[in-house]
């Protein structure tokens, strides 16, 4: 029933929810909003059965007790996702044969599900680190990513080598998005359709603003985040992200000058 199966991680605020809006625009690939679905052991999960489906209800939509009866069912978790992504096809009436999950921490266990099942694809959004960790969620005042967190995703991201993995820098993909749009495509083997990036902005079943914490993602692409970090009031926190050796490593790395 399924034929194409992406991984999406990366450290947070990468613009990891842009791609997943524009993935699920496409004609063949289904992405929700995270689910998070395989951070943890499957019999884990089973334990707390209830617990798991009221949290994978939040994305797929399906109910609670369909959810459990699913996952109840299977022994192996991607079976298991396979059965619940065709169900939220099938009531969305969407006629497509492939998903995506986007969960940022799926990058710590990208070797793990590389291992076990050979044809993933895995794509890892990344951006200037300085950017990462001085990002903020909508409504709150604290930083969302610790200068910690953005190393070691960096270095599962940066440790995880496949030919199936692709590395994608947020500052490429809004400064030309059908450039790196149809790279990304390529590299997962699907069509790339220039209609992607406007039928992005429609509200869908799949794609519905009021349900997620960044309605951004809708707004037409722009840079303007890019080196949001030079702001003065980020002053201590770059000073901070410039004094840990291991972050200034990882951003140079990744392409962004020290």
């Amino acid at each position: 029933m399924i034929s194409k199966r992406v991984i999406v991680g990366g450290p947070p605020r990468t613009g990891s929810s842009l791609l997943r809006v524009l993935i699920d625009s496409s004609s063949t690939m289904t992405a929700l909003s995270e689910t998070g679905f395989f951070l943890r052991p499957f019999d884990e999960r089973k334990k707390s059965l209830r617990r798991t489906a009221e949290r994978l209800d939040r994305a797929m939509r399906l109910g609670v007790e369909t959810i459990m009866q699913v996952v109840d069912q299977h022994d192996d978790p991607m079976s298991c996702f396979d059965e619940l992504m065709w169900l939220v096809m099938g009531r969305n009436g969407l006629d497509k044969r492939g998903w995506a999950e986007k969960s940022p921490r799926n990058c710590e266990h990208y070797r793990e599900l590389a291992d076990r099942y050979a044809d993933l694809y895995f794509i890892s959004m990344i951006r200037n680190g300085r950017d990462v960790v001085t990002s903020v969620m909508p409504g709150r005042k604290e930083y969302h990513c610790s200068i910690e967190r953005y190393c070691y995703a960096m270095e599962c991201v940066y440790g995880f080598v496949s030919p199936r993995h692709i590395i994608v820098r947020y500052e490429d993909l809004v400064a030309n998005p059908e450039a790196e749009l149809r790279r990304i495509f390529r590299h997962i083997d699907e069509p790339y359709e220039p209609a992607i990036l406007e039928r992005y902005k429609n509200k869908t079943s799949t794609r519905n603003p009021a349900s997620m914490n960044q309605p951004r993602v809708f707004d037409t692409i722009t840079a303007d985040t890019v080196e949001r970090w030079r702001l003065p009031e980020h002053s201590q926190r770059i000073s901070l992200f410039d004094a840990n050796a291991d972050a200034r490593q990882w951003n140079v790395r990744a392409g962004y000058a020290d």
